[in-house]
C-alpha cells in the first residue's frame, strides 16, 4: 500500500514538473509565442494552472478519508475495540477500521479492507438472520457485546468472545447469539487479526 502511495505521489510530482517546464519553454526568449505578445497570457495561464494543480492536490489530500493516514492504530483494550469497531462498521468507515488491523504474516491486502469488501457481504447469503447479522463478514456484526478474552497457543494472540441477546417475543426465552474474533497485543496496544 505504501509503495502504491509513493508511486502515485511521484507521478503527480513528475506531471507537475513537466507542465512547469513546458510553460517555461513557451515563455522563453527563443519562443515564437513570446515574440508574438503572448507572454502575459501564458504567465496568467501558468499561474492558473499552478493554482489549480495545488488546489486539486489539496483536494486529494482532503478527500483521502478525512486526512487519515494509513499508519497502524491500536485499541486500548479488547472491550474498547468492540465498541469502536461497532461504531466504525455502522458508519462504514472501513478505511479507518483497516488501520486497526495487523496484516503482518497475512495474505490480506490493506486496499481490500479499505474498500469494505473484507467487512461486508455484497450478495445476500441463502440463509439469513432477520437482524442482518450475515451481512457482516469480519470481525462481527454490530449489536454484539464484549464478553471475555482467552489466550491462544499463538504468542500474544487472544480470542475475543462476544454475545448478543435477541428477544423472541412473548412467552419465549431470549435467544443468545455468539461470535468471536482474534486480536494481538502489542506494546502500543491491541490490533485485530484478519484470520
Amino acid at each position: 500500500m505504501i509503495k502504491e502511495e509513493l508511486n502515485r505521489e511521484l507521478k503527480i510530482l513528475i506531471y507537475s514538473a513537466s507542465n512547469i517546464q513546458a510553460f517555461a519553454d513557451l515563455a522563453s526568449p527563443e519562443s515564437n509565442w513570446r515574440r508574438s505578445g503572448w507572454t502575459t497570457m501564458f504567465r496568467k495561464f501558468l499561474l492558473i494552472t499552478l493554482l489549480l494543480q495545488g488546489g486539486l492536490r489539496t483536494g486529494c489530500v482532503k478527500m483521502n478519508h478525512n486526512n487519515l493516514s494509513n499508519e497502524s492504530r491500536y485499541f486500548e483494550s479488547p472491550q474498547q475495540a468492540v465498541e469502536k469497531i461497532t461504531k466504525l462498521l455502522k458508519q462504514k468507515k472501513f478505511y479507518e477500521l483497516a488501520c486497526y488491523y495487523d496484516l503482518n504474516n497475512s495474505d490480506w491486502n490493506r486496499s481490500i479492507l479499505e474498500s469494505g469488501k473484507f467487512f461486508i457481504r455484497e450478495k445476500k447469503p441463502p440463509l439469513t438472520h432477520p437482524a442482518g447479522f450475515r451481512r457482516y463478514k469480519h470481525p462481527f456484526a454490530p449489536g454484539f457485546k464484549y464478553q471475555r478474552i482467552e489466550p491462544t497457543s499463538r504468542d500474544k494472540v487472544f480470542r475475543v468472545y462476544l454475545a448478543i441477546s435477541i428477544t423472541q417475543g412473548e412467552d419465549m426465552p431470549d435467544q443468545i447469539g455468539t461470535s468471536e474474533f482474534f486480536m494481538i497485543k502489542h506494546l502500543q496496544g491491541w490490533q485485530v487479526l484478519p484470520d
